[in-house]
């Protein structure tokens, strides 16, 4: 077993198995008091803190309505990551028993302790009904959306480098037709953002800048799943090839594991 592999998860799992933490303290922007009450907890509180908000509302049905609906997804999310936690520290404290003692036996322990993980991460949708994302981050008032970069357009001054050109975006059936992006010499920045969104707007797809500036991509999630396997780009030698080429996003979150220890 490669000592260096190891090293390798057991650092990542030393990052993400605070995970369960993160999505309590860090909620997505816009979430309401009483969701946010509810974090502290979630199981217990949820329908004290329902009638409490149907009393302050006169009893508002389509208000509370949704607000069991959110209570409902924390409360699953609440029950996913704890499973999740418990399966990162089991996983965690075999591959440090590996790391302390090559000689030990815990090959079986840590490909069973991945794929029972990384089975975890699969469901991570279904089991939160749809209010988790790939960041951890609670999404109760939108569509989860998965995040991802492309090569070649990791920021805007990448893609105006490149110049005039017009990409042709393919997804197979994952999209109904195909998409345009015209880019121009001497572009700002707010025209690229405007034509990246014009041209891919109509699939879902969104274009951003990150808090460091990098250029993003997002799509709902449903819809990403569909289409990232199929993604091609068509452009005119420059950002692409005219041929067109296969296009190998780099998505955002904790999506995996490696599935057997080398």
């Amino acid at each position: 077993m490669k000592i260096d592999k190891q090293t390798a998860i057991s650092s990542a799992l030393e990052a993400n198995s605070q995970a369960y933490s993160r999505a309590r303290l860090n909620p997505a922007p816009g979430r309401n008091a009483t969701a946010r009450a509810h974090d502290a907890n979630p199981v217990e509180g949820g329908s004290a803190e329902a009638r409490q908000a149907a009393r302050a509302t006169g009893g508002n049905g389509g208000f509370n309505l949704q607000l069991n609906q959110q209570l409902s997804s924390m409360q699953a999310t609440d029950r996913y990551l704890g499973d999740l936690a418990e399966h990162l520290s089991a996983l965690k404290l075999s591959i440090s028993r590996q790391l302390s003692s090559p000689f030990s036996n815990e090959r079986e322990a840590i490909s069973k302790g991945l794929q029972q993980v990384n089975s975890l991460l699969d469901e991570r949708s279904k089991r939160t009904s749809q209010s988790l994302d790939a960041n951890f981050t609670l999404r109760l008032n939108e569509p989860l959306r998965s995040r991802f970069s492309l090569p070649g357009m990791e920021s805007l001054e990448a893609v105006k480098r490149s110049g005039k050109e017009t990409l042709v975006i393919t997804g197979g059936r994952a999209l109904q037709e195909p998409l345009a992006v015209v880019l121009d010499d001497g572009m700002s920045d707010e025209q690229l953002l405007r034509n990246l969104n014009a041209g891919l707007g109509s699939a879902g797809i969104r274009a951003e800048l990150d808090a460091q500036g990098a250029l993003k991509f997002s799509m709902p999630e449903n819809d990403w799943n569909a289409l990232k396997t199929q993604l091609r780009v068509k452009g005119e030698g420059k950002l692409f090839p005219v041929t067109g080429s296969q296009v190998n996003p780099k998505e955002e979150g904790l999506l995996g594991f490696p599935g057997k220890p080398g």
